[in-house]
């Protein structure tokens, strides 16, 4: 286990056995006030195999683990990657999330809103890689229609309508030779 964000001690967590007494749908969970966030993955390959079947449960089942900690005064909630995971932690990897709240606070008086989910930065760098690819795919096809543009003003300026209307009905039976006149123009 690691922290992700609140108050929480990193060595509480390190060598504790999680023992799942019970489940919990997600609604329940979002009643609680957060103390913190934790994000858990199996301590090695020979657990993989069950920390995946059991992420699998609970998402199928969606549903939260529900782990008693410190003589029950805390709750930690277990919930698999899913759409409302998202909501807490965003990360492409699969790790479990552990959602920490004090059992022993009335839920009915907890209006605290969900501060807003925590990105990791794996999920960082893979958005802003596609807004990049985005930016560039949108300054090429800008770039392109501001060549076609100064093609066919070229075009106005040097033949007549009638040798217009032409090349305007060409374009529009053949969408690829407004790149071939944009490759043309290039040379």
């Amino acid at each position: 286990m690691y922290k992700i964000r609140g108050n929480i001690d990193d060595t509480y967590f390190k060598e504790i056995t999680l023992n799942v007494v019970n489940r919990i749908q997600y609604e329940e969970v979002m009643k609680k006030r957060e103390l913190g966030l934790v994000a858990i993955s199996p301590q090695s390959i020979t657990q993989k195999e069950n920390f995946d079947s059991f992420s699998n449960y609970l998402q199928e089942k969606q549903r939260c683990g529900v782990i008693n900690l410190s003589d029950n005064k805390y709750t930690l909630y277990i919930v698999s990657p899913c759409e409302f995971s998202k909501q807490f932690y965003v990360n492409p990897k699969k790790h479990l999330l552990g959602i920490l709240v004090d059992a022993n606070i009335d839920p009915s008086r907890t209006d605290t809103p969900i501060p807003p989910p925590v990105i990791s930065l794996t999920e960082k760098r893979r958005l802003l890689s596609k807004n990049r690819k985005n930016d560039n795919a949108k300054k090429e096809k800008d770039s392109e229609q501001d060549k076609f543009k100064k093609l066919q003003q070229e075009l106005k300026n040097n033949l007549d309508e009638d040798k217009i209307k032409n090349v305007e009905e060409l374009i529009k039976q053949n969408p690829d030779f407004k790149s071939i006149i944009a490759k043309l123009s290039n040379s």
